[in-house]
């Protein structure tokens, strides 16, 4: 049986993503306009495992501070 992903949109102070979650495998998937992340659940809570990789995505494309 084929398994379907459901995507949720999320807005942070980081900017709008959408993120997806599977409980079987456990990898979370975070997507913004910077690019996708992807890690594993772990021992954090999911909400705050899904702004951290938003804020890095988004920090990512900040530019370089000299």
């Amino acid at each position: 049986m084929r398994k379907f992903v459901t995507w949720t949109s999320i807005k942070t102070e980081h900017g709008n993503g959408s993120w997806s979650f599977d409980p079987e495998h456990r990898p979370v998937t975070v997507v913004t306009q910077h690019g996708r992340k992807c890690t594993q659940l772990g021992g954090l809570p999911l909400e705050y495992l899904i702004k951290l990789l938003m804020r890095e995505l988004a920090g990512s494309r900040l530019p370089d501070a000299y």
